[in-house]
């Protein structure tokens, strides 16, 4: 769980569960296929909005991540310190603290895959939009002139 305190409300917030609604909503972009130059404009609009959205929450996601780091190094210096004072060597000494600092190690690992996993779903959002994009530049011109053609 990645849980961040909402400045402006004092609300906390989970930020899995919001990357969960995120996702889901992405993975519904997946299998749009627009038929009609008016789908085509709502499905990059929608696709345009859930980037902005992911954007949002990649920030602090990423904030939460270096919170996570700081607290793991805090968690693990001082298991370490309190460690080399008892243990005869360093290696030691540094397994335990390890071995003390696993949870938060987990919590740091769990952050960062959730960074990561909302940065490529953006990503792929974006290589979506842009191939959109560039189907509705070739269909532009073919629906503007239609009416000019002859058979």
């Amino acid at each position: 769980m990645i849980l961040v305190e909402d400045p402006n409300t004092g609300e906390i917030r989970d930020l899995d569960v919001e990357w969960g609604q995120l996702h889901a909503q992405a993975a519904t972009m997946r299998p749009r296929r627009p038929e009609t130059p008016l789908e085509l404009d709502a499905l990059l609009r929608d696709i345009e909005d859930l980037g902005f959205a992911i954007a949002d929450l990649l920030r602090e996601v990423n904030d939460a991540r270096y919170e996570a780091e700081i607290t793991h190094e805090r968690i693990r210096k001082t298991a370490f310190a309190k460690h080399v004072r008892v243990e005869k060597t360093v290696a030691a000494a540094n397994a335990l603290a390890d071995l003390d600092a696993l949870t938060a190690y987990a919590d740091l690992l769990h952050t960062k895959a959730v960074f990561h996993h909302a940065e490529d779903t953006n990503r792929a959002l974006g290589r979506k939009h842009y191939g959109l994009m560039n189907t509705n530049k070739g269909i532009q011109p073919m629906t503007a002139n239609w009416h000019r053609r002859t058979p």
